[in-house]
């Protein structure tokens, strides 16, 4: 049977993301809008005093449903809200592009809702959803090109804000509502300033800048409008332009890649010839976790390599922007955490060649010893290793690795024996015009202090060519290796599976793996071990598409072409099924993961996630399992979706006791997909049961990899029946649908259930 809750009076607000349908919008762009729309809400809602998790909300797909707590006066939705949704708003769409850009239709209301268990009703909400969806309020709003459609119901209007002249009601215009069953009147108030018409009257226009030269400057440079720069006053980009057109900025595609960050491919640089052009491209790309556009922190980078009135300058204009973008305590965050710019890389195996046109530090610059240490006071060279998993190929990669020793003007001094069973050899290499004196030695000491403290450059760009291009045949030798660890002194190459990691190691990291070799032969645990993965380095990192970038771009996106979406019609199949059948289970679903969460998730496990993983979690965040266990959505076997957060503990507390024979040494003995008696700490928990029993993805290398396990204490891990994530959703789908197909016929082991109104799972 199911139970009402007690009826309250509640203030209602209902809010929809104008044109997220629009067809010049792809799926990603409509998933940034989804996590766009919850961190506006919940930075208005807490800058007008209320605590948006107090609240009480349902997704919409594309909006939300909100009531404010019990005892809320009526008037905060109407007196702070409306400014602190313009304020925010503002500030979120100046770091976006236009098609990431939030417009919102929000309605008001109040009154007697109630919630029987799965969903909340009421005439009141009924009435909130229908005025917003009045024709002549959606018309006046996109010819206003307005950001905010505030729209209050006639009795909201004459219950609380018609009483209050601080309210101010004349700035409200009555409408006609005409939807579905509904007629009546609602109230319409604009407001919001178009981003683009703000930015052109934010400063007035100089004196000695005449209509005419500002024509000019825009017909030079037609690419200034449409992009994120349209959000900055006009004087301001000319000014700008005309100190960084024609500025030769060395390296400017690692300054690039360092401004874009973690999770973002290095976009094509045909027509990128100076820093001005460079600021173009980064303007089309959003602001990262860390709220700063690209555009911003490349000017930042710049000008610290500039020295005198030049660097001076463009740090003044970066400080003007930021007080007009409210970016100042952001900014000042980012230059607390940004660590020593060194190189590094991620990406996916099949993207290589589009990274391989990067430019990267000085290549023999890597290639200089360390600080010495007990293992090399006497080698006077830097330590070379190649680890394969495999030994089929390593006359190849052997071979490639010496060219590129050679490359840099080194010389091999020395040749270990190999290690047969994977394939393991060590080398001793040494720059040739380093002298075995003294003073040579301390020269080099001096040269690695350096390489740490500064971005690398090249000291004669005619005898070192770039990083990436030199790099280019020993990246390939590795093509056919499952799984390889390369160190040639303090360059790391790490590949696992499809995924490829290339990092520029500090003196710390050298002298770590100097005295921990063991970490030479473990692809899978290095990168964890020594701190790195890009989605945590404030290093420069170009990462492919398969890795989650910063939020909230978090599906895979191919280098100009359309997002690989996989899951998302799986999961469309399955949302739209809840919806229709069981409406209290499609709301116990919670909004799209938090980048941050995901990051950490990476972060602890040191391995790069599946991209079907990030592309669900991109989706959604799991069920609350413990809170809404009658009515929480579940996959087959009645597992319900960990939140993201809820997986890192859980990995955390299954991980305490390893597998002891699988996680021996630092490595896994046993391929993906091998039965394990105990928890593999490669196993990433992302279900669970009440028994608690937990569907896990496994990490570890294979062919394998990326497979479902299903973990049972006291029995272990065994192979499920999904390959993968993508899998699993398809399969979920297929049963819903075949439910259908089904109707009137008993259920069998396996089959979807409707109990009480919600899903279950025989």
């Amino acid at each position: 049977m199911t139970h009402l809750s007690p009826v309250l009076d509640r203030a209602i607000v209902a809010v929809d993301v104008m044109g997220f349908t629009d067809p010049q919008r792809n799926s990603l762009d409509r998933l940034t809008l989804r996590q766009g729309l919850y961190e506006v809400l919940k930075t208005a809602f807490a800058e007008s005093g209320v605590d948006f998790d107090d609240c009480e909300f349902e997704d919409r797909g594309d909006g939300a449903l909100i009531l404010l707590p019990h005892g809320t006066a009526k008037a905060v939705v109407a007196d702070r809200l409306p400014d602190r949704f313009a304020a925010v708003l503002r500030r979120y769409n100046h770091t976006r592009t236009p098609q990431a850009q939030l417009r919102l239709r929000v309605s008001l209301n109040a009154g007697a809702v109630h919630n029987d268990g799965f969903s909340w009703g009421g005439d009141p909400i009924d009435t909130a959803f229908r005025i917003l969806d009045a024709h002549e309020a959606k018309n006046r709003f996109a010819e206003s090109g307005r950001t905010i459609a505030l729209i209050s119901s006639q009795q909201f209007f004459d219950d609380v804000i018609s009483r209050d002249p601080a309210l101010l009601p004349e700035s409200y215009s009555p409408i006609p509502v005409s939807v579905k069953a509904f007629t009546g009147t609602a109230y319409l108030r604009l407001l919001g300033e178009p981003p683009s018409s703000a930015a052109l009257t934010q400063q007035p226009v100089l004196a000695e800048q005449s209509a005419a030269a500002r024509t000019d400057d825009e017909q030079a440079d037609p690419a200034m409008h449409g992009t994120a720069l349209d959000m900055i006053p006009r004087t301001d980009l000319v000014t700008l332009r005309h100190r960084l057109t024609r500025m030769d900025v060395p390296h400017l595609a690692v300054m690039m890649s360092r401004a874009l960050g973690p999770a973002v491919p290095l976009p094509r640089l045909e027509n990128v010839t100076d820093a001005w052009s460079a600021l173009l491209v980064l303007s089309d790309y959003n602001a990262g976790p860390d709220g700063i556009p690209p555009a911003i922190t490349f000017l930042r980078l710049l000008a610290a390599q500039l020295d005198g009135e030049a660097g001076a300058s463009i740090t003044a204009w970066i400080n003007d922007q930021a007080r007009a973008l409210r970016l100042g305590p952001m900014l000042a965050r980012q230059a607390e955490t940004r660590h020593a710019p060194l190189f590094h890389l991620e990406c996916h195996y099949t993207e290589l060649d589009d990274l391989l046109v990067s430019d990267g530090p000085d290549l023999a610059g890597l290639f200089e010893p360390p600080l010495p240490d007990a293992q090399q006071a006497d080698s006077r060279g830097f330590p070379i290793s190649i680890y394969l998993s495999t030994a089929a190929g390593h006359e190849l990669v052997q071979a490639a690795v010496e060219d590129l020793v050679r490359t840099a003007g080194a010389e091999i001094i020395e040749l270990g024996d190999p290690e047969i069973g994977s394939w393991m050899r060590r080398l001793v290499g040494r720059l040739k015009d380093a002298a075995n004196t003294p003073a040579g030695r301390d020269a080099a000491v001096t040269a690695a202090h350096a390489v740490e403290a500064r971005l690398v450059q090249a000291q004669d760009a005619t005898n070192t060519a770039t990083l990436m291009q030199n790099l280019a045949p020993t990246l390939t030798a590795l093509q056919h290796t499952p799984s390889a660890v390369v160190r040639v002194g303090a360059l790391l190459i790490v590949k696992n599976g499809d995924a490829l990691a290339v990092h520029q190691l500090t003196a710390a990291q050298q002298f770590q793996l100097n005295h921990k070799p063991a970490l030479l032969t473990s692809p899978h645990d290095i990168l964890r071990a020594l701190g790195l993965h890009a989605t945590e380095s404030p290093a420069l990192t170009t990462t492919a598409p398969v890795t989650p970038p910063a939020p909230p771009h978090l599906s895979p996106v191919p280098p100009g072409g359309e997002p690989a979406d996989h899951v998302g019609p799986a999961w469309q199949r399955i949302t739209t099924w809840l919806h229709t059948h069981t409406p209290a289970t499609a709301a116990t679903l919670r909004p799209p993961a938090p980048a941050a969460e995901i990051h950490a998730v990476q972060h602890a496990l040191g391995h790069v996630l599946p991209g079907d993983l990030l592309e669900w979690w991109s989706l959604m965040d799991g069920v609350n399992g413990e809170r809404d266990h009658h009515t929480a959505f579940t996959l087959p076997g009645t597992y319900f979706p960990l939140p993201v957060r809820q997986v890192r503990q859980t990995w955390a507390s299954l991980t305490e006791h390893p597998a002891e024979h699988c996680c021996r040494r630092g490595a896994h003995q046993h391929a993906a997909g091998t039965t394990t008696a105990g928890f593999c700490t490669a196993l990433l928990p992302i279900c669970q049961a009440h028994g608690g029993a937990v569907l896990a993805i496994d990490l570890r290398p294979g062919t394998e990899h990326g497979r479902v396990m299903e973990w049972v204490p006291r029995t272990g891990a065994r192979r499920s029946i999904w390959a993968n994530i993508e899998a699993l959703l398809t399969d979920t789908a297929q049963r819903l649908d075949q439910r259908d197909s089904r109707c009137g016929t008993p259920p069998r082991p396996g089959d979807p259930v409707i109990r009480d109104g919600a899903l279950t799972w025989t």
